[in-house]
């Protein structure tokens, strides 16, 4: 038969044994649960910075057609105003304003942007 100081021994190391043991699984869990959290966290975040990603580029899809039908219809527009405008009315226009018209000109650029009076 055992004797008892060795079996108080035993049960006192058994107890502390199953202690260390439960602060180990309770460790565990504890960071199980915080990577969980990070990773949940960090998918979070992903999603929302991926919707707000999409967000701004269809917003940018949406002024780029605006910009391309205000462009259209700025065209059509000045089209019409050409189509308009009375020549008549520009040669009041110049005589009041006392223009004359240019004769004997010549280029200083090949591009015809810049004219010389002989």
């Amino acid at each position: 038969m055992p004797l008892p100081d060795h079996v108080t021994v035993h049960q006192s190391t058994q107890s502390s044994h199953s202690t260390k043991a439960l602060l180990l699984d309770r460790s565990v869990h504890m960071l199980n649960f915080i990577f969980l959290s990070l990773c949940a966290a960090m998918v979070l975040y992903y999603i929302l910075w991926a919707n707000g990603l999409t967000a701004e580029n269809y917003r940018i899809g949406m002024l780029r057609d605006q910009l391309n039908r205000l462009t259209e219809t700025n065209g059509s527009l000045q089209a019409q105003k050409s189509l308009t405008e009375d020549p008549v009315a520009a040669l009041q226009f110049a005589q009041d304003q006392h223009m004359v018209q240019a004769s004997n000109i010549s280029y200083v650029f090949e591009s015809g942007n810049v004219a010389l009076q002989k």
